[in-house]
């Protein structure tokens, strides 16, 4: 009886071929997390967080009567709101209402760049819960319009309704570079 095996040529071939899908496997795997890290450096991540949560505040905002100072405040670099817990969150924390004030402000850190912070306390209760939150940081800029139907404005102090749409847009130090960006948010 005649037994085939494997040579040594066809060996090495299967080998070679082998090192080489690995090799591009390795490759492949590397390039993902270059890419990874430069969007991570790009705060790409923080941008998309930010305008999630600024767009689910704003659209869930709540007016009172006309006779309520604080229903919707905005100026350039500010914004302040009453708003309605989203069921998420409120099953997440359970010590804050229904009803929330949430206000977006700028704090200058001691580069001279600025901190963009979310403060969340309950509407009800005095000096009640309260979270604050950094959502972006590196800032060079930050200004919000506000859209009443007609033109956008600088600064919205009418209590009776909130804007028609928040145009927001900032500009941000990575790295070396400053990088802009722009986006609308339309209120219902």
């Amino acid at each position: 009886m005649y037994r085939r095996s494997f040579t040594l040529f066809e060996i090495i071939l299967a080998l070679g071929v082998a090192s080489i899908i690995l090799l591009v496997l390795i490759s492949g795997f590397n390039l993902s997390i270059k890419i990874y890290k430069r969007v991570k450096e790009l705060k790409a991540f923080q941008l998309i967080d930010f305008v999630e949560i600024i767009s689910s505040d704003v659209r869930s905002c709540y007016l009172f009567d006309k006779k309520e100072a604080l229903n919707f405040l905005g100026s350039k670099n500010s914004l302040e709101f009453i708003a309605v817990s989203s069921l998420k969150n409120n099953l997440k924390k359970s010590d804050l209402g229904d009803l929330k004030r949430v206000k977006y402000y700028l704090s200058q850190d001691d580069r001279g760049f600025k901190n963009l912070y979310r403060r969340e306390e309950e509407f009800f209760s005095l000096g009640g819960t309260k979270e604050k939150r950094k959502l972006l940081d590196g800032l060079v800029y930050l200004n919000f319009l506000y859209f009443d139907g007609k033109e956008w404005k600088s600064i919205w102090n009418s209590p009776e309704i909130p804007p028609q749409a928040i145009k927001i847009f900032l500009k941000l130090k990575e790295g070396e570079s400053f990088n802009t960006f722009s986006t609308v948010i339309d209120i219902p």
